[in-house]
């Protein structure tokens, strides 16, 4: 989201969850909803 991005596209990170979104005038959109806790490596 960092290239190309006009100012109307945002993310927060919630609960392990990081929800990418973009704001327009008339409407919010939800893009991206990703789980970003991640298990310990074990052999």
């Amino acid at each position: 989201m960092k290239q190309n991005n006009d100012g109307s596209f945002y993310a927060f990170e919630i609960d392990s969850y990081r929800i990418s979104y973009r704001k327009l005038p008339d409407e919010i959109r939800i893009l991206r909803i990703k789980h970003t806790s991640r298990k310990p490596f074990s052999k």
